[in-house]
């Protein structure tokens, strides 16, 4: 794309944004999506788009969204420099938003590797957060709120057991944690999900909520940079590794234990598939990133070929073991191997059956 075009969206922009009215002939979040897409073909024009921008144009809700929203797409596609301009750039400005300060610190930690300084705007975030549940009248409440981003993979809900230990060396009573996920929400594992139920209270209907749900926000636990009560923030293996710590010292022993009936299923299917009742097997998951479209981008590294691990697979058959190959449908199939069970493209592939071979 030439640098005239680019020019002319850039100036579009500008002039949508001093110009609402234009909104009903250019939508707005077409422009900056397609926009979104050539700065992350063609980073280098980033200072030249965020120079286009009127800075009081920033500092209202539409300019802090777009921000976000660009340095999102630019985050996501493996551009952290780049994400972060648009950050830093909105963050100077003033009025700053939880978001803002969420955004700025994931590309500055996982994007560049500057933990401190994201650990600051991870404190302002938390900061803010307990502004406004001052302004509210909830701060001195007992209510933590886990949001739905908790339940979108099956790593973050089962990431809830350091929350639930955590709450329980505090002294908190199971009902003040709060698992909101109001009715539409994405849940990667259900099964997950009812074992953690118990645990806590776990509400989908707005109105069965405590408090105001305008409130929601204020006192949520963030799942990269939650905050104690004291008001310190943690990266949160940081606090989990504390409390996991404490929980050992302390002679506790496990909240989660798999009920004995799927545990009878779990083997009745793997007796079915070949595995002998008793045998030893290894859970193998390699990722392959095709299970939401994201093959690439700055989570490509977690990407890998199955292929690879067919030496490893070997080893751990030759041995006597299994191998049960985890994940989704979409992932490339392995050729038919002794000891081996293409679990992700099978037949008895479950929610439950996932958390029973873990």
């Amino acid at each position: 794309m030439s640098l005239s075009i680019v020019r002319r969206i850039a100036g579009q922009v500008t002039k949508t944004v001093q110009r609402p009215a234009r909104l009903f002939y250019v939508p707005f979040n077409y422009l900056r999506s397609r926009l979104g897409l050539v700065l992350v073909r063609y980073p280098q024009l980033v200072p030249l788009v965020l120079s286009a921008l009127p800075e009081r144009w920033l500092a209202t809700p539409s300019g802090k969204a777009f921000c976000n929203g660009m340095a999102s797409d630019l985050f996501q596609n493996d551009r952290p420099v780049h994400a972060w301009e648009f950050m830093e750039r909105s963050i100077r400005v003033g009025n700053v938003t939880t978001d803002e300060y969420l955004m700025g610190a994931m590309c500055l930690y996982h994007g560049l590797g500057r933990f401190r300084d994201a650990m600051s705007l991870f404190a302002r975030a938390n900061e803010l957060a307990m502004a406004e549940a001052e302004n509210r009248g909830v701060a001195k409440s007992a209510y933590r709120v886990l949001d739905n981003v908790w339940g979108r993979h099956i790593g973050h809900t089962a990431t809830i057991d350091y929350v639930i230990k955590l709450g329980i060396l505090e002294g908190r009573d199971r009902d003040d944690t709060i698992f909101y996920l109001p009715h539409g929400s994405k849940i990667a594992n259900r099964f997950l999900l009812s074992q953690v139920a118990p645990h806590l209270r776990l509400i989908d209907n707005p109105a069965e909520l405590p408090f105001d749900p305008a409130a929601v926000q204020a006192l949520h636990f963030d799942y990269l940079g939650p905050r104690l009560p004291d008001g310190t923030a943690f990266y949160f293996s940081q606090l989990a590794n504390k409390t996991y710590e404490r929980w050992r010292a302390e002679g506790r022993g496990p909240i989660f234990k798999l009920p004995p009936e799927t545990f009878e299923r779990g083997w009745a299917a793997l007796r079915t598939a070949g595995v002998p009742q008793g045998s030893w097997f290894v859970a193998l998951h390699v990722r392959e990133g095709k299970w939401n479209g994201t093959d690439g981008g700055l989570h490509g590294i977690l990407n890998c070929d199955i292929s690879t691990y067919l030496p490893a697979i070997a080893e751990i058959t030759r041995r006597g073991g299994w191998v049960i190959r985890m994940g989704d449908p979409g992932m490339k199939p392995l050729p038919p191997l002794a000891n081996v069970i293409d679990y992700c493209h099978s037949n008895f592939r479950a929610d439950w059956m996932d958390v029973f071979i873990a």
